[in-house]
């Protein structure tokens, strides 16, 4: 737990070239205050790699007396080995961002419990860009101010959705707590999709039955889907805090923050009424702020919004991609063109609830499927079939085809991102696997492999005959070998010489398969770099249901 500390502070950390940042959910704040913790946990022998690398970014030349306790000459070559997408289930925290250089993007999602610190802000989200906040949370003010109740721990605060301009009652975050809480969802990075859902349906339940919220970061554009589900037919309002300038015409918004922009399009509804409301600054009780709401041009019981983000970069050659709103009978969606490919994203309307007994079939441009949502990527140019699909995205989906051919059939629905191929790669929720275990035992993660941990695999399978070096190891693959090693438990839920012992049982398995029977099995184990044979005789059969001289005999 106290090594996961952490990881928490760095994980919810933006690194900038200017001066790094924090996500400042609810009470947080905006400015990086743990470096006092990071040392006391350095100082216990906790995360070492972990949090020198925070104090050689945010305290270097600190004269405090922890740091006589232990050596701080290494904080200059201390990496950080975390992953790029995180998420807290607990209490309903997920981040996600393209790497951990400096002034990289970073989203921050909140949808958790509200109470005391905690702001009614269930559905929330913040956006770092080019080393800038651009889409920013309330912040706070002094609790004795007035200000700290009637503004900055409202609903209207932050980046949700409201019915006819309310959110959360007072009583959430002043007096008895949320009965409901918020919950974040599914998260998933790899193969250069990213994704994470909400469901600020409890909090908001005066109100919605049904209040999700996703987002899914794909071909360098951000998408917010929201589906809402409410009692009686009301006015949604979508909100927008930002930081800097904001320029709305029609139903885009222009964002900019010194050298971070965006440019916000609500794709549906297509026409937004927009109109710029007062808050107060971070902080700062008494300096007024502007802010966004984008509200529904009718009163409905039942609203989709499908937001894209495209980011802006310095690079003049770079050319950004174009996102255009799809609209079918029974489903919602975008399309994503970019140099060299096309994304078609769709929300499938069939399974918002609406259907009974026929589950959420739907056939949408030729994809039969039972999908929430989905996304297929292929050449630009090419037409949308299967043979042409280079990379698919489903969520709650147990099948998906497209003229007799199947790109997915499943047991149970999942989540899931995959690309075909003679090599296919798969990473996913909802069935059973050979990495569930990990994910549920580290609070649902289900992430890309860091380079650290990939250059580990790849030395174990290499050197798997050679006797278990860690720190060789660990020099091989850039990081710590404490850190090599909660990352072995994160990520393939086993240990490293636990690995280690299948690379060999596999390379065994492979030998006595091609041996003749005269061959010895003993010679064989040794070659492999196996010591105790007795133990490798078990694990074998364990593995392989059978002996290693049944293998050799060729028996079954």
């Amino acid at each position: 737990m106290l090594d996961r500390i952490a990881e928490f502070f760095i994980n919810t950390l933006y690194p900038a070239s200017t001066g790094d940042l924090a996500i400042d959910f609810g009470d947080s704040s905006l400015k990086p205050d743990s470096a006092a913790t990071m040392r006391l946990l350095a100082v216990l022998g906790f995360s070492p790699e972990l949090t020198r690398w925070y104090l050689g970014r945010s305290d270097p030349d600190s004269i405090n007396p922890l740091s006589l306790l232990y050596l701080e000459g290494t904080q200059a070559t201390a990496r950080n080995s975390l992953a790029t997408s995180v998420i807290y289930p607990t209490i309903g925290w997920a981040t996600m961002r393209i790497s951990w250089d400096n002034d990289a993007t970073l989203l921050g999602i909140k949808s958790g419990f509200t109470w005391n610190h905690a702001h009614a802000d269930a559905g929330s989200f913040v956006l770092y860009h080019a080393g800038q906040p651009l889409l920013i949370d309330s912040g706070r003010c002094s609790y004795s101010r007035k200000e700290y109740l009637d503004y900055y721990c409202q609903s209207q605060a932050h980046n949700i959705v409201l019915f006819n301009g309310q959110g959360q009652p007072f009583e959430d975050f002043h007096a008895r707590g949320v009965k409901f809480s918020g919950h974040v969802h599914d998260l998933l990075d790899g193969m250069g999709v990213k994704y994470v859902y909400a469901d600020a349906t409890g909090p908001m339940a005066r109100y919605f039955r049904r209040n999700y919220r996703h987002w899914l970061w794909i071909d360098g554009v951000n998408l917010v889907i929201d589906e809402i589900l409410a009692f009686e037919e009301g006015r949604f309002d979508w909100l927008l805090h930002y930081a800097g300038e904001a320029r709305a015409s029609d139903a885009t918004v222009e964002l900019s923050n010194g050298a971070a922009r965006a440019s916000l399009k609500m794709l549906h509804p297509s026409n937004p009424v927009i109109s710029e409301e007062i808050g107060l600054a971070a902080d700062a009780p008494d300096k007024k702020v502007k802010y966004l709401r984008l509200s529904t041009p009718a009163n409905a019981r039942e609203q989709k919004f499908i937001v894209a983000i495209v980011l802006q970069t310095n690079d003049i050659t770079a050319s950004s991609p174009n996102v255009e709103l799809l609209q079918e009978t029974n489903a919602l969606g975008a399309r994503i063109t970019s140099k060299d490919k096309i994304t078609d994203v769709y929300l499938n309307l069939m399974a918002d609830g609406r259907r009974m007994h026929a589950n959420s079939n739907n056939t949408i441009r030729g994809w039969e499927t039972d999908a929430y949502l989905l996304a297929m990527t292929r050449p630009a140019g090419a037409p949308a079939d299967i043979e042409n699909a280079t990379r698919y995205f489903v969520v709650g989906c147990s099948y998906l085809r497209r003229n007799g051919q199947s790109a997915l059939d499943s047991l149970s629905k999942v989540t899931a991102i995959f690309q075909p191929g003679e090599n296919i790669e798969v990473l996913l929720h909802g069935q059973r696997h050979s990495a569930s275990d990990a994910i549920d035992r580290f609070g649902g993660r289900a992430e890309a492999l860091t380079p650290p941990l990939r250059r580990a695999r790849e030395f174990l399978h290499a050197h798997a005959d050679e006797p278990l070096d860690l720190a060789q190891l660990a020099e091989a693959a850039g990081t710590g070998i404490r850190a090599l090693q909660l990352g072995f438990q994160r990520h393939f839920g086993t240990s490293i010489s636990e690995m280690l012992r299948d690379i060999r049982l596999a390379h065994l398995n492979i030998r006595l398969a091609a041996s003749s029977s005269d061959d010895s099995i003993t010679d064989i184990a040794f070659e492999l770099g196996f010591t105790h044979l007795s133990r490798m005789a078990s694990a074998y059969r364990a593995k392989f249901g059978e002996t290693p001289s049944a293998t050799l005999r060729g028996m079954n």
